[in-house]
């Protein structure tokens, strides 16, 4: 038994299927005991089995202790798995490398159950089946394997050490490309545009299984693809370089893949996250008098026009207090939830201060499944108070300014502030302008 899980036995097809089938029950039975001890919830089979954790997740609370613990167990269960697929792939005539799909969701299903029936070729090997071209291969194997560090990589920082530090968001990227170009090109360097679009390809298709496997939705990927593609392209030139200088660049990759697990657990912020302000301001044709009353609450918003804000960030409806002046209850109603917001300023018509002590979900996530778990939705932006103050101007005009104090708990910050503060920006404007409507005669 230890030869065919840790060994170099060859794998038949039967011998594949049975333990395949031993080791999956096992896996499933250490992780359900894991599970029903943290959250007296026992999943099912067949929720188990299903490709989205959002949707194995679903109902089910459990805390990073446990979570590290199935990921722990799981090392072994991955070491057998592709071992065990590598050599029947070889056993059935084809390429060892196609291994690399254990790692790809609902593809490596298909590749299981076609491998568990796949006959024995006339003569095992591990070499490509003939007519398969050698540059293609070798640029399957690098986007396989630069796909695999990025899936691991997002599921060890988020969830084994629930950061999303500089590790995930810059580092990760780096490094599929270097491994993924260095992979293509090695043996018969091809020119750096290989180099390139195999790294482009690598960030794309990842960005793909976490949507598959419900860990991102398709908006905050889209926000992460400039930064990822970015660094995936410097670190394709380093990759191809080190493919290039002929000199082996087996001791530089073994580096940055230990660097790339030990990098993830570096924190978004050395001491406390910084906070941002975020300032928008109106000339508002009325007095502050007349504008004071619609700050403190106000009717329904129209649907949003901005393309933004219809792509599931969390957009304001309407306002009402409970109470007047200092410890008046604020809530601020948003698409996704409430803000709720202690007043701690009350000076009519002039100023208006809150804090914020609960708010809701930043968006709600583009994806094929009806719940998308992503930690960063409810706490990468957390807001923390905010003011309107109404300056009065000649004419009986009023300087209606808005601000938010909030911060990131993702990095790197400068990268996600920009995006967060326009974002904050535009959400500022359609409340500014609503009570710009309602106050303004006519």
């Amino acid at each position: 038994m230890l030869q065919i899980w840790f060994g170099t036995a060859l794998v038949t097809r039967a011998t594949y299927l049975r333990h395949g089938a031993a080791l999956l029950a096992l896996k499933y039975l250490l992780d359900a005991a894991i599970i029903a001890v943290n959250s007296d919830v026992w999943i099912m089979p067949w929720t188990y089995l299903h490709p989205a954790m959002a949707y194995r997740l679903e109902g089910i609370s459990v805390g990073n202790a446990a979570f590290s613990m199935m990921a722990v167990l799981s090392l072994p269960f991955i070491w057998i798995g592709v071992s065990m697929t590598m050599r029947r792939a070889a056993d059935a005539g084809v390429s060892r490398w196609i291994g690399l799909l254990f790692f790809l969701p609902l593809i490596n299903a298909l590749m299981i159950a076609a491998l568990s029936i796949a006959p024995q070729a006339a003569s095992s090997t591990a070499e490509p089946p003939k007519g398969l071209p050698t540059p293609m291969l070798q640029a399957a194997q690098g986007v396989a394997a630069g796909m695999a560090l990025g899936v691991a990589a997002m599921l060890v920082s988020v969830f084994g050490l629930a950061n999303y530090g500089i590790g995930l968001f810059a580092g990760a990227p780096f490094v599929m490309g270097a491994v993924s170009a260095y992979l293509a090109q090695r043996g018969a360097p091809r020119g750096r545009s290989v180099s390139i679009g195999v790294a482009m390809l690598t960030v794309v298709l990842s960005g793909g299984v976490l949507l598959l496997l419900a860990l991102e939705g398709a908006i905050c990927l889209l926000t992460t693809l400039p930064l990822a593609a970015a660094l995936a392209l410097i670190g394709a030139l380093v990759g191809d370089a080190w493919a290039r200088s002929g000199q082996g660049a087996s001791p530089s990759l073994a580096a940055l893949l230990v660097a790339l697990p030990m990098s993830t657990a570096l924190p978004v912020h050395p001491v406390a996250l910084s906070e941002r302000a975020a300032i928008t301001e109106v000339i508002v044709d009325a007095p502050p008098q007349e504008v004071w009353k619609h700050v403190v609450s106000f009717p329904d918003l129209p649907p949003p026009t901005d393309w933004v804000l219809k792509t599931g960030i969390a957009s304001p409806l309407r306002a009402r207090i409970d109470g007047e002046g200092v410890g008046a209850i604020r809530h601020c109603e948003f698409t996704t939830g409430d803000f709720i917001e202690p007043i701690t300023a009350w000076e009519p018509p002039y100023r208006l201060a809150f804090d914020v002590t609960a708010q809701p979900p930043g968006m709600k996530e583009w994806s094929p499944y009806a719940k998308v778990y992503a930690p960063h939705v409810a706490n990468g932006l957390r807001s923390h108070r905010g003011e309107f103050k109404l300056e009065p101007l000649a004419g009986g005009k009023t300087r209606l300014i808005g601000t938010t104090w909030y911060s990131i708990a993702m990095a790197p910050q400068p990268y996600w502030g920009w995006w967060a503060e326009h974002i904050i920006h535009r959400i500022h404007r359609r409340v500014l302008r609503h009570i710009k409507r309602l106050a303004e005669p006519g």
